[in-house]
């Protein structure tokens, strides 16, 4: 099966593979003090194995042994989609198979490959529709930490404790809660914002 041809440092933030051999010149993007596009460092890699429940080590050695290739891409958010006041970018650490063997590292029979149209022609190399499937299912929780983020945490709390009482948990013990939560430490006005989440459940 034939892999993706493009370096780590070559390809184009949240871009389908395949395409030009010959990536085209790009200018420096910074995201989160990460450059848009850098291969990504083995300690970075090493992170990203404990976040999503690799072994210790497996995707370093991948990559290392040409399976798969790793390096800093972005998510963003954008006003007119989202209908927010403001838009933002967050980086994180694209993951792509460069052959069959890095397909099984990377799946762990969880994803659903499926072919990205592309100008009217459908993406037909395996590597391409699997890399585009794996990270659509990558992007979304980075994107949901984004578009939180801007929101503010008004609508992170609300939807906390929406949650918690749907649970049914009670007032005294969702309040407990949301106070100890690590995500909420150090917000203004924390007390008030869970009165009016509360008070919006009834």
């Amino acid at each position: 099966m034939a892999g993706s041809r493009r370096s780590e440092k070559q390809q184009a933030p949240d871009a389908v593979a395949g395409g030009s051999a010959v990536a085209e010149e790009q200018k420096v993007e910074i995201v989160d003090g990460h450059e848009i596009g850098s291969k990504a460092t083995d300690a970075e890699l090493g992170a990203v194995e404990v976040a999503e429940g690799f072994k210790v080590g497996e995707l370093v050695t991948a990559r290392n042994e040409g399976k798969i290739a790793a390096f800093w891409s972005r998510a963003s958010i954008t006003v007119k989609a989202k209908k927010v006041a403001k838009g933002g970018k967050r980086a994180y650490v694209r993951l792509e198979s460069l052959n069959g063997r890095g397909m099984n590292v990377l799946a762990k029979g969880i994803i659903d490959v499926q072919p990205k149209p592309k100008e009217g022609k459908a993406v037909v190399s395996g590597c391409d529709c699997f890399n585009y499937g794996l990270d659509l299912m990558r992007r979304v929780p980075v994107r949901q930490a984004l578009e939180e983020s801007l929101a503010g945490p008004e609508k992170a709390v609300k939807k906390l404790v929406l949650g918690l009482l749907a649970g049914e948990e009670s007032p005294e013990d969702v309040r407990a809660f949301v106070k100890n939560s690590k995500k909420f430490k150090g917000v203004e006005g924390l007390d008030k914002l869970i009165d009016a989440a509360l008070a919006s459940a009834k």
